[in-house]
Parts: C-alpha cells; sequence; structure tokens
C-alpha cells in the first residue's frame, strides 16, 4: 500500500482537517509519528493511522483489553481512517487492500454517536464486539468493532494437533512442551437458540473430559458484549501430552 512521508504531512494534516468533527484529539505530532513509523497509509485521498509505538510493531505484543473487548497478541490496532472530501477515493476500497496487506486481525474503536462510520465498517465486514469510554471528565460513549481476517484463521494453535486419544476417539495433543497458563483459544461461544446454548470451536469440540485435566476454561469478562469461554494449561504440558478439561459445559 502507498504510506505517506514527511512530504505528504500537509496532504494528511488536512485530511483530519476537514473530519475534525469526529478527530478533535487528533494532533499534529500523532501524525508526523505515524509517519515517521511507517504507520500512516495515503492512498487514493484516504488516510489509515495504525499500529503501536516505534519499538513495538504494527501488532499488539501481548493480550490486552480494549474497553470490554479481549484483544489478542497480533491483532493491529486501527487509529483512524479518513477521506479527502474533495476527492474521489473509494474508503471502502483501501480498507478491505489494507486489510490485505496487513494480513492480521483488526480492531478499532469508534463514537457511538458516529452513525456513518459504524455503517461504513459493518459495510466493510468488521463487527461490533464491545463497548468502550474515553475521558474521565466527561464520559464519552463508544464501540469496538473487529475484523477477522479469514486467509489466516487457524482452527487450532501451531502448538496443538488432533490425534487418536486413549480416552475416546480423538483428542488435542501437544506437538511442543506447553508452559502454564497458556491461551490455547476460544472453545464456546454462548449463542441462545443452538442446541446445547454453546457453538464449539474446534478447540472445545476435540478435548477430552479428565477429572485430572491440565487445561481449565476461563469466562470472558462480565462486562463482554459477547460471552464466551477460552481454553488455558493450567501447569506445563509435555510434548505428545493430551490436552484434557474437566467437563462442565453445557453446565457451566
Amino acid at each position: 500500500m502507498k504510506h505517506a512521508t514527511l512530504e505528504d504531512f500537509d496532504t494528511v494534516w488536512n485530511i483530519f482537517q476537514q473530519n475534525k468533527e469526529w478527530f478533535p484529539h487528533v494532533r499534529k505530532f500523532h501524525i508526523r509519528n505515524r509517519i515517521e513509523w511507517g504507520r500512516c497509509v495515503l492512498d487514493d485521498g484516504v488516510v489509515i493511522t495504525y499500529g503501536g509505538g516505534r519499538t513495538q510493531g504494527p501488532q499488539y505484543n501481548s493480550n490486552r483489553m480494549v474497553g470490554t473487548f479481549q484483544a489478542y497478541k497480533g491483532d493491529v490496532i486501527l487509529h483512524q481512517i479518513a477521506k479527502d472530501q474533495n476527492g474521489t477515493g473509494n474508503a471502502s476500497d483501501v480498507l478491505q487492500r489494507f486489510f490485505k496487506f496487513i494480513n492480521a486481525n483488526v480492531i478499532l474503536s469508534v463514537r457511538s454517536d458516529n452513525m456513518a462510520a459504524k455503517k461504513f465498517y459493518e459495510k466493510n465486514d468488521m463487527v461490533r464486539v464491545g463497548d468502550i469510554q474515553w475521558s474521565k471528565k466527561k464520559k464519552l460513549d463508544g464501540d469496538v468493532w473487529y475484523y477477522i481476517n479469514n486467509s489466516m484463521y487457524k482452527p487450532l494453535p501451531d502448538s496443538v494437533e488432533i490425534r487418536n486419544s486413549p480416552i475416546h476417539g480423538v483428542g488435542l495433543f501437544a506437538k511442543t512442551p506447553i508452559k502454564k497458563g497458556i491461551h490455547l483459544g476460544i472453545s464456546h461461544v454462548y449463542a441462545p437458540g443452538f442446541d446445547g446454548s454453546y457453538i464449539r470451536t474446534p478447540v472445545g469440540g476435540f478435548i477430552n473430559h479428565s477429572e485430572e485435566s491440565n487445561c481449565h476454561k476461563v469466562e470472558s469478562p462480565e462486562e463482554s458484549v459477547i460471552t464466551y469461554y477460552s481454553l488455558v494449561t493450567s501447569r506445563d504440558i509435555e510434548k505428545d501430552e493430551e490436552l484434557t478439561t474437566t467437563y462442565t459445559l453445557y453446565n457451566v
């Protein structure tokens, strides 16, 4: 994608000034930093700023909460997207090309009253996943939106594979040693109307039961818009060891 250089600073700043109603917090040093760090797209009259600090890189280097939603290591934060109101560029086209370029799941937050932006994100295959608030003095409500990059979807983490199980049928086994406290992914999503009220992911569907399990479920934050359970290792797990959990689901 075409990224801005410092020679493009005035052009980028002008685009933000055109959209000042929605970006009153953006300062010149924010823009200058993003340009210097190579994280400011300027393509077809559309600006996208993204990524963490200078030393962090474009992707999150650890799991973290964004409002009420848990973002994961490897996700990319999209800070702002703005279009030149006098130009003919297609913002949807630029955003879709950005998704392909960044090759990661993308998270962003937007003011709750910015209906045009929310329709735009929905149109571009993003999903509202949580809430956020800014400012301690005057609370400003916002929404958290998420884009899942299907090209990088993996049904299981790289450290786990499916094998025949001495417990029952097939199960999940460690391809490499796995440390205690490792997040293996979402196992179940609460979905009223489905049989049993839960949708199982491959992680939740293939793990077998044990009363002396080496993994446990962790529920999503109470304030999360979506209720889900994640699988986390309860102790260090050796290579070729089967991963197990104590079944409580469908009676969580």
